[in-house]
């Protein structure tokens, strides 16, 4: 019922309850948690669902990649849209082929590919990405760190079943959240996402 106050008449999602503009990271976002939870057994509003799912469908077409965090975006739209059982292969293809310094979004893009039964699509992405993510934290636009990008690329080991790097990565992000280090909520929770997944 919370959730409800948050998503708007496109199907879209806004950061604050009553808001007038739904934002493409928050959606995306609220999309996930949407598709986990009903895979996870709970009761999920179906018109929630139907009416997210062609908000971001729209927004697959009407988005124009002009940075790296375009890019980012649009992976992760593909990426939850192909875990609720709608991947879009051309619009995957076309991300594919354009120019992007951000490793994390190719991750998640391979993993999109893995994910919609492409595996041959993945492996050409991922053989040339590093899982080593540098140090960096920011609380804008995707509110990305490198511990939240890492668990983006064990998603994506997990999908690829590379059992040996998505193990050695694991056990570094359970030692993070061990620790007293400071997360961030986005942080924190791709974190238990990913770790769930390769521990279940």
């Amino acid at each position: 019922r919370r959730l409800r106050t948050y998503q708007l008449a496109s199907g879209g999602f806004s950061y604050w309850p009553e808001k007038m503009l739904a934002d493409p990271w928050a959606s995306t976002y609220a999309g996930l948690f949407l598709n986990e939870a009903k895979s996870a057994g709970y009761s999920v509003p179906e018109d929630m669902l139907s009416s997210w799912k062609r908000y971001e469908q729209k927004a697959v077409y009407a988005s124009v990649i002009r940075s790296d965090e375009d890019y980012m975006i649009q992976a992760f739209r593909l990426y939850v849209l192909a875990l609720a059982q709608s991947p879009d292969l051309s619009a995957m293809n076309r991300l594919k082929e354009l120019p992007t310094k951000s490793e994390t979004a190719e991750w998640l893009l391979a993993a999109t590919y893995y994910l919609s039964g492409k595996p041959e699509a993945g492996d050409d992405l991922s053989k040339k990405l590093s899982p080593n993510i540098p140090m960096y934290f920011e609380n804008y636009n995707t509110y990305g760190s490198n511990y939240r990008d890492a668990a983006l690329v064990l998603i994506s080991l997990l999908h690829k079943k590379d059992v040996a790097a998505s193990d050695k990565l694991a056990s570094n992000l359970t030692a993070v959240l061990r620790s007293k280090d400071w997360l961030s909520t986005q942080t924190t929770s791709f974190m238990l996402i990913a770790l769930s997944r390769h521990y279940t």
